[in-house]
């Protein structure tokens, strides 16, 4: 059925629940009955199905049928009164309409306790009828509650529906009944010109939300309904919300600048945290809108949301080896002993200086930019801890800005979006050099940076967390990438090379995303996937390694699109239940086997992937992988039989917990 068929169904059956009176909800009920007939009607005769008499009869019209049936001879059958359902809906609403007007006009007086429904979970009017505090001039106003009507309005249980059907995922219902709430009553009147402001910002701000979330969202009229609920409600932050969300999927032209729309969505924000704050609300309502809004911003390059104070941080020179500070400035630090303050500028947006960036860490507040200057730093073999939205960047061109950290944990354990640009960091110790943890809040962008660890892995991604690295360059002394738990790590246009291990491994349930990244001359295999992991390649290329390109075990997944896998020691491995989904591409087995397919494990190959090489696997994988499941798949045997490498070097069996050697 339907989308739209399906709205007008629970239309109907609200109608029929809350129409006027027993009679009409009799007639609704009669129509809706009549309405399901004919549908049963139409699809047997479209099947050929032959149907009783009773079917075939239309429903009797409650508000005939008596009069007929009492005129009627006993002896004969009662007639059955056409019923005609457009004249009873039609009926319906011009009773909804009449009784919506009545109680307008008949007006209710604000705060009357009776009015106020005992079990009204809508959150919006429980905050409206909390109050609000307004400053004006020299006086602080506490604002009275919102005009409350009777539950048994008309508009209240419209809204009522439309809140219940919102938070159960059926948007265009919701949308509908908004519209309702919301459409004129009357020639030359408008329910906007009749309803209490209250309650028309509250049904306009709700309808803002529900157009978002439509399959096919109408970004441009909740725009328009969060900036009609802002006028109506100007001391109410809740449609503020609405308007950034609104304005951070507005459709942007390409040719235009990005930073507009991305500041008005920020500046809704600012504005709503301004009434939250006066309104005595200090639980940070809009703390996760704007930390979204600054990492999509900052996507497209856009430092909307990062408009704090600056912090420089000054370069240790030649003793950053040693872990010491930046050299002592009279002109903005304090003395060593304490005695006298660090000056502290009149102008808040002023900048400051820091001597680490363990004290810039310390120092800044959400929104602010870490300029790391032109020299080398280090982390004070302290892990910094990046818990606030900010942007840290490198001043100048790469490596002109490096890092030189000597310690056993992270450079930056990243806990909160932010934004990491331009920074060479040069790591030695036995710890990963960038770890990124914490909820999937956690989207952090880190981009045109170089990541060197010289004793264990160069990123680590943990917990649900979900970067995005863009432009990097990473090695590290086991991996360059390693995700766990249920994270989600974004690659494009990265290098991960040169790694005493594996360049990219993941555990758990995470899943790791490369996109047009480069995987190459490390010691082991070039991607291991191992437990219930995914990895997605598309446009990638694997090469030069001295183990197989791709190995998944256990119940491990790996997608390949369009992707080079050549010249290592091996190409696509499965073990265990693990399974492979190739389109295109290409893979050669270099030394060893092209393709090696565990007898539990699944490969498929299709839309014209090439293999070079040995394929060893049972006859039922081999179907799937030459021709393929499309039939597509070109399979070239080399003029030298290939075998497993011998059980030497990196294929040489270590059992640990964390690891698997083939």
């Amino acid at each position: 059925m339907a989308a739209k068929s399906v709205i007008h169904d629970r239309l109907r059956a609200r109608w029929a629940k809350q129409g006027g009176g027993p009679e009409m909800e009799a007639r609704l009920r009669a129509a809706k009955e009549e309405l399901a007939r004919r549908e049963k009607v139409a699809r047997a005769r479209a099947s050929g199905t032959s149907l009783p008499e009773s079917m075939l009869t239309p429903t009797r019209d409650p508000a005939t049928v008596a009069a007929t049936d009492a005129g009627a001879d006993a002896s004969t059958p009662p007639k059955t009164p056409q019923i005609s359902v457009d004249a009873i809906m039609e009926e319906a609403r011009e009773e909804i309409a009449k009784r919506v007007e009545r109680a307008r006009t008949e007006g209710v007086r604000e705060g009357d306790p009776r009015l106020i429904h005992p079990d009204d979970d809508d959150e919006e009017l429980k905050a409206l009828e909390a109050g609000c505090v307004v400053v004006g001039g020299e006086k602080t106003r506490v604002l009275t509650p919102p005009e409350t009507i009777d539950p048994a309005h008309p508009i209240a249980r419209l809204k009522d529906d439309a809140n219940a059907a919102l938070r159960r995922g059926e948007y265009e219902l919701a949308k509908a009944l908004y519209d309702e709430a919301l459409a004129p009553t009357g020639e030359k009147k408008t329910a906007l010109g009749l309803l209490p402001a209250d309650l028309a910002g509250v049904l306009l701000s709700n309808r803002s939300k529900a157009r978002l979330l439509l399959d096919e969202p109408e970004i441009e009229l909740a725009c328009a309904d969060a900036v009609a609920a802002c006028a109506l409600c100007p001391n109410w932050a809740k449609p503020r919300a609405r308007l950034a969300e609104a304005r951070d999927r507005f459709p942007r032209d390409p040719a235009r600048a990005l930073e507009g729309a991305y500041a008005l969505a920020m500046k809704a924000c600012r504005e709503g945290e301004a009434i939250a704050a006066r309104c005595g609300d200090k639980s940070r309502p809009f703390e996760k809108l704007i930390d979204e809004i600054a990492l999509k911003a900052a996507r497209d390059g856009s430092v909307a949301g990062f408009d704090g104070r600056y912090i420089y941080v000054r370069s240790a020179g030649e003793e950053a080896w040693l872990g010491k500070r930046a050299p002592e400035n009279p002109a903005f630090d304090a003395d060593d002993d304490g005695d006298r303050d660090r000056p502290r500028p009149d102008d808040p947006k002023a900048p400051i200086h820091a001597r680490s960036i363990a004290e810039a860490m310390d120092a800044c507040e959400d929104g602010d930019v870490v300029l790391l200057l032109r020299g080398i730093h280090n982390g004070l073999g302290q892990a910094c801890l990046v818990d606030k939205r900010i942007l840290i960047r490198g001043e100048g061109a790469l490596k002109e800005a490096t890092v030189d950290c000597r310690s056993n944990v992270p450079l930056f354990r990243v806990t909160r979006p932010c934004v990491i640009q331009n920074v060479d960091v040069d790591f030695t110790g036995f710890s990963q050099a960038i770890h990124v943890e914490g909820g999937d809040a956690v989207d952090a962008l880190i981009e045109n940076c170089r990541i060197k660890a010289s004793g264990d892995d160069g990123i680590c991604v943990d917990g649900s967390a979900r970067p995005t690295f863009r432009n990097c360059d990473v090695t590290g002394k086991k991996s360059a990438l390693r995700t766990m738990g249920n994270a989600r790590a974004e690659l494009v246009d990265c290098k991960l090379h040169c790694c005493e291990t594996s360049g990219v491994k993941t555990f758990g349930e995470s899943r790791a995303t490369l996109r047009d990244c480069h995987i190459e001359n490390c010691q082991h295999e070039g991607v291991v996937a191992m437990q219930r992991s995914t990895v997605h390649m598309e446009n990638c290329v694997v090469v030069d390694n001295k183990g197989p390109g791709v190995d998944a075990s256990d119940d491990a997944r790996v997608v390949l699109v369009d992707v080079v896998v050549d010249d290592n020691v091996g190409g696509v491995w499965l073990w265990d239940h693990a399974s492979c989904d190739v389109r295109g591409g290409v893979v050669r087995g270099g030394a060893s086997h092209a393709v090696l397919a565990d007898e539990e494990t699944t490969p498929r190959f299709g839309r014209g992937a090439r293999i070079e090489g040995v394929v060893e696997a049972t006859a039922r994988a081999r179907e799937d992988v030459a021709p393929g499941r499309d039939g597509t798949v070109a399979l070239t045997h080399p003029a030298k039989p290939t075998s497993l490498p011998p059980d030497s070097g990196c294929f040489a069996f270590e059992y640990t917990m964390f690891d698997r050697k083939q």
